[in-house]
């Protein structure tokens, strides 16, 4: 952990307007700029889209891409010229902040809703981390230009949040509570890891066995898949359920793999910093047995493999600790607002995903979540709160096994 600067509040009744460090933050905005708008117009011309509308899988693909890179376009764009014309600015009514270090637009923040003010200091310069009821703001003393620009603007920030003693009060719970989280986030996601790493294997074995292509984004070898333990309804019913749980390791192409490898790190590791390692275990194995039984007796496919169905089952947790936990969750999700924004944003795109790949098994996704959500909610919102594991692995065990049999039955 970086040493804390003591929060003293001096009056600075020198500079109040903050220019930004206007080289390298515009030659970084500016590449990213130029990288996006090639990439994009590349693949524009280059994609066939003629299969779009017959449900072509690559075009569709393609078609995401190009939207998302469009999208980091303008918003460099705009960032872009936000570092020649806009600065940082310590006014009477609040804290004036640039589009560059906000998003699209410059925000200004009234002094009575500023709840979190904290810098550090650390190898390469010093941190200011800022947060209101809409979000939190970084500036890094590379985006003022120097370091004594960063000093200057939190001695400034302090002396007029410093003012209100009950805002002070608001201010110091605050960042106690900041440091606890930053505590949290540093612990080595052992877990998360391992599940990667036998996600990772597997694969590998598929590959040496041809039960998956190696030249093609999602294809598969069914007979073969199901001999390695892939989820075949057939083989189920005459009592091989051992293959709910197989299954959850097994991956039909390169984008399916992907897709779920960059699923599992970003769920997987917020969850075991927010539940621990035993815990995401559990709702790992268990939404995995309980997407799985969904998938054989309420989806349409004879033969289904693949981690997403624990991976939403982690996701469910994770949303169960953010509506009935929230002071176990990262800083930054604690705030209304940017919570608000991530889950829709996470809601959104896994609602689109099964219109644009017609293969995905949605029922698994649905019964993982729930599945999720429930065995956490079975232990309980105090234990969960203050981090104890009193009756979890029973009650887990029996939210686990309801779950699968509603399922199957």
């Amino acid at each position: 952990m970086p040493e804390a600067w003591e929060q003293s509040s001096p009056a600075t009744e020198g500079m109040r307007h903050f220019p930004i460090g206007h080289g390298e933050m515009k030659k970084r905005e500016a590449r990213s700029a130029l990288f996006s708008g090639a990439m994009g117009l590349a693949i524009l011309f280059q994609t066939d889209w003629q299969g779009t509308e017959d449900g072509g899988l690559w075009a569709r693909l393609m078609g995401v891409v190009v939207i998302y890179l469009g999208y980091r376009f303008i918003r460099a764009g705009i960032r872009t010229h936000s570092t020649r014309s806009e600065g940082i600015e310590l006014r009477g009514d609040g804290l004036f902040l640039p589009a560059v270090l906000v998003g699209f637009r410059p925000r200004l923040i009234p002094w009575g809703q500023l709840k979190l003010a904290v810098a550090f200091r650390g190898r390469e310069g010093g941190v200011l981390v800022l947060a209101d009821h809409r979000d939190t703001y970084r500036i890094d003393s590379v985006d003022l230009g120097s370091w004594s620009r960063l000093e200057t603007l939190v001695e400034g920030v302090y002396s007029y949040t410093t003012v209100n003693p009950h805002q002070k009060a608001v201010m110091v719970a605050e960042a106690e509570r900041f440091q606890r989280g930053q505590v949290r986030s540093g612990a080595k996601p052992v877990v998360t890891h391992g599940i990667l790493g036998l996600i990772c294997l597997v694969y590998c074995l598929e590959l040496y066995l041809d039960a998956v292509a190696w030249d093609s984004i999602l294809s598969a070898d069914i007979v073969m898949l199901a001999r390695m333990g892939a989820n075949a309804q057939f083989l189920v019913e005459m009592g091989a359920f051992d293959r709910w749980c197989t299954a959850a390791f097994l991956h039909v192409g390169w984008l399916h793999i992907a897709s779920n490898a960059f699923g599992l790190l970003c769920v997987g590791i917020l969850a075991e910093w927010t539940m621990g390692r035993v815990r995401l275990l559990f709702v790992y194995l268990g939404s995995a047995l309980v997407a799985s039984a969904a998938s054989t007796y309420l989806a349409a496919g004879l033969v289904s493999a693949g981690a997403s169905g624990a991976i939403f089952g982690v996701l469910g947790a994770c949303f169960y600790v953010q509506l009935f936990a929230t002071n176990r969750m990262p800083y930054s999700l604690s705030i209304r607002g940017r919570a608000i924004r991530a889950w829709g944003v996470v809601f959104v795109l896994n609602i689109a995903i099964p219109v644009i790949l017609p293969m995905v098994d949605y029922m698994a996704h649905l019964a993982g979540f729930i599945a999720g959500f429930a065995i956490l909610a079975a232990c309980g919102r105090e234990n969960i709160r203050r981090g104890r594991n009193a009756g979890f692995y029973i009650q887990a065990l029996v939210v686990i096994l309801l779950g699968t049999f509603a399922a199957a039955g």
